[in-house]
């Protein structure tokens, strides 16, 4: 409002007062169109398109009481004197007294009136002024002047607190409303309240409710005896949360805070190590309790002791709007000068074809579109491939995921791992153990990313086998591993040699050897409302030629650990080509299966395929009677990525040795883990150095992601945090002992209803939905092979995109990714999305 005073002796007027309760107020002529608590002003969605052909800014105050409201209508009123459009917006408004005092009425009103040349009074002249160079609203008014979500609280009746969404929507429709019914230059102006982290009536900190607009903002500096402290810490939480400060304003004062700031922030690395925010400093305006007395005052001022001030603070505004169109609108051009894409064919790659993301925030990207001149826009869209399936993290973790990276940036950078240790990498191996490696790993390996994951894995495998069968090594000519056929486990020279010959590996470099015997598999998918099972044609002959139909209602049935059928057909088959590839004469000796290494559950990379689970429990039996060390690859399915800690929770059956990744961090920084049980880390053991584990990177364990994953573990397992985590029945809650971080599942995400009725359509060729993965195969058009090279599902990605999700096609292979916690009414809506556009 417009002093400190005026809340205090309004906060005694309204505690003495009758029963609270909020009014409704006139729309139109100098009065804020105020909506009631609980009507939505928006879908309730993630906020939309966001023009950029006008600048807007978020006006956020380093505490309250030091001069948002004063700037802002400075602002406003050096707008319109230079005859240019202002938009205003109070998103939430406390101390309002229902319109019985119109000198006192909102903010906005007080804006409004120092805006004009003309004090309201009904004027014509001061009518179309209004209506021609000033538009302005309040969205959620309280009579209460305290904090929002204490207002809300107190004045809450039999209506219901508003919710963020609406909150945001709200403003997102009135910036776009507002500036679309004017033709002149524009300056949009948001204003909070109180200081950066005050709440909203939800309760939530307006800092991370308002970051889904993806606004630029202006930050008012504190001017008084402790301002400088507020100014920068208000600063560091700003940036903390992404967002861009383009200015810093604040008062002279007496105290001269601005010559310490200044100095500051000169000294500052700011974001991308570009020059850091304008410090603007303007005289302080004349204090006064009387509003019409300060709406006096505050008018000259504008116009004469804070003019140059003010006329310098619009011009920053408006030359990092601009400068911000700038880089957005020559993203493209640049990207496609500097940048090596990965997985990408540049020759066939369009300016058009080239995605500039602004901002993340939550499941959603904020995406530039036009542009050649244009001012284009920000659109949302939803990160439907889960940004190559690495991102476990709503909007409110995001946050809290990055002051944890921040404080182990702050509190060690990086330091040095081999014989040393630290908190952050010791609670991150905890964690693992607790719940990945729950009941079978004991130690555990850093890397950088999962194919370094994959890569450490094979060693110790290795390693292990050559410690079980030491007396037998001496006849081995030939190592290789058992694997999958279809497989994927990264892209080092080590992993690529672990697969069978693919787009992945063959013709991408001339050392490609493949070491390794493959197994064909049989898939699980749902098609025509059941899920059934497909043999490759292998086990086909083994079931006498006749193919098993098998086929269940419900993927409980596909997991039931109590399945017999087609197993002795399975084993068989597994046994068959072990046999096979050791009965193979190598030079210097015999073929020897040395490891066995399998994606559990899900071939991601492969095509998101579901594998029968019985098939590799088999492929584990077999291996463990003839001590062949197993690793399971988790770096896609790790972390409830499939509804469960990992794959080796579905199938029951644990591995020797298994690698993390992508989750692992919440898709904050690359971070990967090897696990593995104590045999395993035995059989390096030694007298020597020579024996040892000689591998690692110079960021092993490397703080800063050590801290992100602890963040992300505890998320997904806090039942506070993870709304999707199932929960036991009152009646056995009471008895039953608390749920290990292991145990934990996520409730099912993906309508069953809506799948099976998705299955049944005629361009489906097959289902997977599990966990946080739906995956769609199309059927090829008739002469035409599915797999990665197919193009099947591009049309489809192309109208996904149109609609705000942006995923990636997988060959003939549309899928949807979403996070561990992330609402089911989100993948409702993605669901009959995709359903529709198919």
């Amino acid at each position: 409002m417009w002093g400190l005073r005026s809340r205090s002796w309004a906060l005694a007027r309204y505690v003495a007062a009758a029963a609270p309760g909020l009014l409704l107020g006139r729309s139109g002529d100098a009065w804020p169109a105020v909506l009631l608590r609980g009507v939505s002003s928006g879908t309730g969605g993630p906020s939309g398109r966001r023009d950029l052909s006008l600048p807007n800014y978020i006006v956020f105050g380093s505490n309250t009481g030091v001069g948002k409201t004063a700037i802002s209508a400075g602002l406003a009123r050096t707008c319109t004197r230079q005859k240019e459009c202002v938009v205003y917006i109070k998103p939430v408004q406390t101390g309002w007294d229902g319109g019985r005092s119109p000198a006192s009425n909102s903010d906005a009103h007080t804006v409004a009136s120092v805006a004009q040349e003309t004090a309201p009074g009904g004027s014509a002249p001061w009518k179309d002024a209004c209506r021609d160079l000033m538009k302005f609203d309040t969205l959620y008014a309280y009579q209460q002047p305290v904090s929002p979500h204490l207002a809300a609280q107190l004045e809450e009746g039999n209506t219901r607190i508003v919710s963020d969404a609406e909150l945001t929507d709200g403003v997102a429709a009135k910036l776009t409303e507002l500036a679309g019914t004017s033709n002149r230059k524009c300056l949009g102006l948001v204003e909070a309240a109180g200081g950066v982290a005050s709440p909203v009536p939800s309760g939530a900190l307006q800092c991370d409710v308002y970051r889904s607009l993806q606004l630029p903002c202006l930050l008012v500096g504190d001017h008084r005896l402790g301002g400088i402290s507020a100014t920068i810490s208000a600063y560091d939480s700003l940036v903390l949360r992404g967002y861009d400060v383009a200015a810093i304003a604040l008062f002279a004062g007496e105290l001269a805070n601005h010559l310490l700031i200044r100095e500051h922030f000169d000294k500052c690395i700011h974001s991308l190590g570009e020059k850091g925010p304008s410090i603007v400093v303007i005289p302080e305006p004349k204090a006064n309790d009387d509003h019409e007395e300060w709406v006096s005052s505050t008018k000259v001022w504008a116009d004469t002791d804070g003019r140059t001030g003010l006329e310098y603070l619009l011009d920053c505004l408006r030359k990092a709007h601009g400068l911000r169109r700038q880089i957005l609108d020559t993203a493209r051009g640049r990207a496609k000068q500097c940048l090596w894409w990965p997985f990408t064919q540049h020759s066939t790659v369009q300016d058009s074809d080239v995605t500039v993301i602004d901002a993340r925030c939550g499941e959603h990207f904020s995406v530039f579109s036009g542009g050649n001149g244009n001012p284009g826009f920000l659109e949302k869209q939803y990160d439907g491939c889960a940004s190559w399936w690495t991102q476990g993290t709503g909007a409110a973790m995001q946050f809290e995921i990055a002051r944890t990276v921040a404080l182990a940036a702050g509190r060690y950078g990086h330091v040095l791992f081999p014989e040393n240790t630290h908190e952050a990498g010791l609670r991150c191996s905890e964690h693992l153990l607790s719940s990945v490696g729950s009941g079978w790993a004991s130690k555990v390996f850093y890397s950088d990313d999962g194919s370094t994951a994959v890569e450490v894995a094979l060693k110790m495998a290795l390693r292990t086998f050559a410690k079980r069968h030491h007396d037998q090594m001496h006849q081995c000519g030939d190592l290789k591993i058992l694997g999958m056929s279809n497989s994927y486990h990264g892209d080092t020279l080590g992993a690529m040699d672990a697969c069978p010959s693919s787009i992945f590996n063959r013709g991408q470099t001339p050392w490609y050897v493949e070491k390794g015997v493959f197994v064909q598999c049989p898939t699980v998918s749902m098609l025509k409302g059941r899920w059934q099972i497909r043999l490759p044609e292998e086990l086909k002959r083994l079931t006498g030629g006749s193919e098993r139909q098998l086929s269940w209602e419900e993927l409980d049935g596909v997991f039931n650990p109590d399945r017999s059928d087609l197993e002795a057909v399975y084993l068989k088959a597994v046994a068959s080509v072990i046999d096979g590839a050791q009965g193979h004469k190598a030079s210097g000796g015999a073929t020897m299966i040395g490891a066995c290494l399998l994606e559990p559950v899900v071939q991601a990379a492969g095509g998101m395929i579901l594998v029968d689970p019985v098939f590799q429990r088999c492929i584990v039996k077999v291996c463990r009677e003839r001590g062949i060390p197993v690793i399971f690859d988790e770096v896609f399915t790790g972390f409830w990525r499939l509804g469960a800690a990992g794959g080796a929770s579905l199938l029951g059956m644990s591995p020797d040795i298994a690698c993390y990744a992508k989750l692992l961090t919440g898709g904050v920084v690359p971070l990967a883990a090897t696990l593995s049980t104590e045999e395993v880390f035995e059989a390096f053991a030694g007298p020597s150095k020579a024996e040892a584990l000689l591998h690692g990177h110079s960021f092993t364990a490397h703080p800063i992601g050590c801290a992100a994953a602890c963040a992300a573990i505890s998320m997904y397992t806090d039942p506070s945090l993870n709304p999707n985590l199932q929960r036991a029945p009152a009646s056995v809650e009471m008895t039953a002992p608390p749920t290990t971080k292991a145990e934990a599942k996520l409730m099912p995400l993906w309508d069953s209803k809506a799948v099976r009725e998705l299955s049944s359509n005629a361009k489906v060729d097959g289902i997977t939905a599990i966990g946080t993965l739906l995956a769609v195969e199309l059927k090829p058009p008739e002469g035409q092979e599915g797999g990665y090279g197919s193009g099947v599902a591009v049309e489809v990605v192309k109208k996904l995109r149109a609609n705000g999700v942006y995923t990636r096609p997988l060959g003939n292979v549309v899928y949807l990714m979403c996070a561990p916690v992330t609402p089911k009414e989100e993948c409702d809506r993605l669901l009959a999305l995709l359903s529709r556009l198919l």
